[in-house]
C-alpha cells in the first residue's frame, strides 16, 4: 500500500511543486483519454523521474473531474481497472 498525499486548490499545487526535488526531470508521455463522463475522464500516461543518471517511473492511471470546466480533483491508481471502478463508486 501506499500512502497518498493530497494537495488541494492553488495553494496544494504550490504545496506540490515546493515538495520536488530541483534536481529532478518529469517526462509525461500520454497514452489515452478516456471520457467517462460530462465531468470525468481516466488518463494513462507513462510517467518518469529522472536525476543524476537514475529514472524510475512507469505506466499510470488516474481518474480527472472536472467541476465548472477546471480540473478538481485527479487521483492516481494501480490500473486501469481501479480507475474505472473509482469512477462508478466502487473505491472512494
Amino acid at each position: 500500500p501506499v500512502e497518498a498525499v493530497g494537495y488541494r486548490g492553488h495553494d496544494g499545487v504550490r504545496d506540490w511543486v515546493d515538495s520536488l526535488d530541483r534536481d529532478i526531470q518529469i517526462s509525461l508521455n500520454l497514452h489515452s483519454i478516456e471520457i467517462t463522463d460530462q465531468q470525468s475522464a481516466v488518463v494513462e500516461a507513462e510517467v518518469f523521474f529522472e536525476r543524476q543518471g537514475s529514472r524510475t517511473g512507469g505506466m499510470t492511471w488516474s481518474l480527472w473531474r472536472f467541476d465548472s470546466g477546471k480540473l478538481s480533483e485527479a487521483i492516481g491508481y494501480g490500473s486501469k481497472e481501479e480507475a474505472l471502478d473509482a469512477e462508478r463508486g466502487s473505491w472512494h
